[in-house]
């Protein structure tokens, strides 16, 4: 069922306000600029930036819905390889409580390819960056109302009408990251992420 064409107005007003709020379900760290964020890890404008939120490995989400990438270090590995040769340049964002790696350990795990960031909070880095991985997170949902192309390593929730790209493993995942330009147009947010947010607004009664 799509919504009307008033619930769909009603959808993206609410979502516009969401994100004016620059609120967030991760509050820690501290706001930044795009161009600071690119200053302190060395990435070069001509490169577009790839989020990579880690998630708790032994949290029980992941343990039973986490798809194919059982660690954080999997993720890191498929993605740092299926970016190779692009124009994407992997930036990882330790969750705080899972100090599997620091961000020097993580750039020398991927080299040039990518980055470790802490100390940045979670609405700049997404006003940053170009295009965010998740396994399950809600991070990715929140990605998706900035209007942000998601790929999602396994199924979730706001996967809804096709509003998120996926990669299983690590072929789908290569080839997801080719079509991310296709998620940056208003036919995409109109017909994949507008449907998207009303249902789950409206299922769990945040909209009338």
């Amino acid at each position: 069922v799509l919504p009307t064409p008033q619930e769909h107005e009603l959808t993206d007003n609410l979502i516009k306000s969401v994100v004016e709020s620059n609120s967030s379900v991760v509050s820690s760290g501290s706001a930044f600029s795009q161009e600071e964020i690119r200053r302190y890890l060395g990435i070069d404008d001509r490169k577009k930036m790839l989020l990579l939120p880690w998630q708790i490995d032994t949290d029980t989400n992941i343990i039973l819905h986490g798809g194919a990438f059982k660690t954080n270090l999997d993720v890191i590995e498929a993605l740092s390889e299926a970016i190779t040769g692009t124009n994407y340049h992997l930036v990882v964002k330790p969750h705080p409580e899972e100090k599997t790696l620091t961000p020097e350990q993580i750039r020398e795990m991927v080299g040039e390819r990518g980055s470790g960031v802490e100390g940045v909070d979670l609405p700049s880095l997404l006003e940053a960056v170009d295009a965010v991985v998740v396994r399950n997170s809600t991070v990715g949902f929140e990605s998706l109302l900035r209007g942000l192309p998601v790929i999602t390593l396994s199924d979730v929730m706001y996967a809804n009408f096709g509003a998120t790209l996926t990669g299983s493993n690590a072929q789908e995942l290569r080839r997801s990251i080719e079509r991310l330009d296709e998620c940056r147009t208003e036919a995409w947010w109109n017909e994949k992420v507008i449907p998207t947010a009303w249902h789950l607004l409206s299922r769990y009664h945040v909209l009338p």
